[in-house]
C-alpha cells in the first residue's frame, strides 16, 4: 500500500488527492470516535505495520504517505480517523510541512515530532 502511495503522491497532483479526500465524509471532532475495543486493537495494528514497513520500503515513505496509507488501510475496515496537515518554521525560517493521521484518541501516524506545527488542514473519514 504505501508503495501504491508513494507513486501516487509522486504522479497525481495534490489538488487532485485532496479532493478525493474531500469526496469523503465531513471531518469530525477527534473526541466524536467511538471505537469498540476491536477498532482499537486494528488501528494499533495498522499503526506498527505501516511504522514497520516504512522502514524497510525502497522508496521514500515519510509523514504524508504514511497518513495517507493509514487513510486508505482504516477506511477500508469502516474506521473513523482525521489527516492532518501542517507547517513550521524551522531553524532557518524555512516552512516545514507534516502530515499525522489521528483515530480516536490514537496517533496513527506522525506521531514524532508533532508539537510545533500548526495545523492549516484537515481531513476526516
Amino acid at each position: 500500500m504505501t508503495g501504491f502511495v508513494r507513486a501516487a503522491v509522486l504522479t497525481v497532483p495534490f489538488k487532485k488527492l485532496v479532493s478525493r479526500l474531500k469526496a469523503g465524509k465531513q471531518e469530525r471532532e477527534q473526541n466524536q470516535y467511538n471505537h469498540t475495543d476491536d477498532n482499537r486493537q486494528v488501528i494499533r495494528k495498522v499503526k506498527w505495520a505501516i511504522s514497520i514497513v516504512s522502514k524497510y520500503t525502497p522508496w521514500e515513505s515519510k509523514c504524508l504517505v504514511q497518513a495517507l496509507t493509514a487513510h486508505i488501510m482504516l477506511k477500508k475496515r469502516k474506521i473513523s480517523g482525521t489527516l492532518h496537515l501542517g507547517l513550521k518554521k524551522d531553524e532557518s525560517e524555512n516552512l516545514v510541512a507534516h502530515a499525522w493521521y489521528i483515530s480516536g484518541n490514537i496517533v496513527v501516524t506522525g506521531g514524532r515530532g508533532l508539537w510545533g506545527y500548526t495545523e492549516i488542514s484537515k481531513f476526516g473519514s
